[in-house]
């Protein structure tokens, strides 16, 4: 008759070897999420480095909003730049500010997986806006 215990022992071991490997998921987006921390509706146009046209968007105060580029195959973690341009003096639609934005690698598409960015006024007039890095 075999012995019972360094099986179990064995058995053990490897349980415990299993149960600590972490599974990572694969990234399949580059993602950017924008923010708007003004009291006002922001209007600005986006689009990705490798598309000729410029999609408008109207950004709510305390709204957010996400954008992303599927990746063609997962972890590739490469994708053209976001463009984004807006009026930063808030009176005409001018859209005299153009930002080439970084973008996270992400398992999927949310503000909570995206590089962050929010609109906010400028500190010392708020007459003016601009994009910042959170």
């Amino acid at each position: 008759m075999k012995p019972v215990l360094p099986s179990l022992v064995g058995l053990g071991l490897l349980v415990a070897a299993l149960g600590s490997a972490t599974v990572e998921a694969a990234n399949r987006y580059a993602v950017v999420c924008i923010h708007n921390r003004t009291s006002i509706a922001i209007n600005f146009q986006n689009k990705w480095a490798d598309v000729d046209r410029w999609e408008s968007n109207t950004l709510q105060p305390g709204h957010s909003r996400w954008f992303s580029h599927r990746y063609d195959r997962q972890n590739e973690n490469r994708s053209p730049t976001l463009l984004v341009r807006f009026d930063s003096d808030l009176r005409q639609q001018r859209y005299n500010l153009t930002y080439k934005l970084e973008r996270r690698a992400a398992v999927g598409q949310s503000c909570d997986e995206g590089r962050p960015y929010a609109f906010e006024y400028e500190p010392r007039n708020r007459q003016f806006i601009d994009l910042k890095a959170l």
